[in-house]
């Protein structure tokens, strides 16, 4: 089971989706795993996001969904996600290479924590 389930909602994101996905492959923080939720994109995310994880073989889903907006393609990626913590990601954002390393040593060093942005 990874430590971290990174879940990003994804609508209409086959232009962004890939800058996103290389963004959490550079971690240096390696126990993760992605969980992308396509929210009934019309356009090709879902192949964009499989071709991806097959190529890369970064551990990772893609689920398509009914469009219902992002908090119901959260609540989707949390209801599939395996690993003991969250983090979220925008599907047209990107992450620094230590983003995952800091906000886990953050919960470690902070057992009680219960949220870090």
């Amino acid at each position: 089971m990874p430590r971290v389930s990174v879940v990003i909602p994804a609508y209409a994101a086959e232009r962004f989706i890939t800058a996103t996905l290389d963004s959490v492959a550079a971690q240096s923080y390696r126990d993760f795993e992605i969980v992308v939720v396509d929210d009934g994109s019309p356009d090709d995310t879902q192949l964009v996001v499989e071709a991806w994880l097959r190529n890369t073989g970064v551990p990772g889903i893609c689920v398509r969904r009914p469009n219902g907006r992002i908090a119901a393609a959260r609540n989707t990626g949390l209801e599939h996600a395996k690993g003991e913590l969250i983090a979220l990601l925008d599907h047209d954002d990107f992450w620094t290479p230590d983003k995952l390393e800091l906000t886990v040593a953050e919960f470690d060093a902070h057992p009680d924590t219960v949220l870090v942005g």
